[in-house]
């Protein structure tokens, strides 16, 4: 990742190099940390279209027929 400021940027480059999210599980009586979950999302292809937070998979949500947006 370099130090690269917005008007070095060029078309040809990426906007960022990956992203990779580590989630763990979490015992809620204990809260002792469990196992961890890695999610590796590729570079992006280019500048973000929106700030909006994508629909909530999460098995609580997908429950409800309205999903929270």
């Amino acid at each position: 990742m370099g130090d690269h400021s917005p008007t070095d940027r060029t078309d040809e480059e990426t906007r960022h190099p990956g992203l990779t999210i580590k989630i763990y599980t979490v015992n809620s009586k204990t809260l002792e940390r469990g196992p961890a979950t890695l999610y590796t999302l590729p570079p992006a292809r280019g500048p973000m279209d929106s700030s909006t937070y994508p629909v909530c998979e999460c098995p609580r949500c997908r429950a409800h027929p309205e999903r929270a947006r």
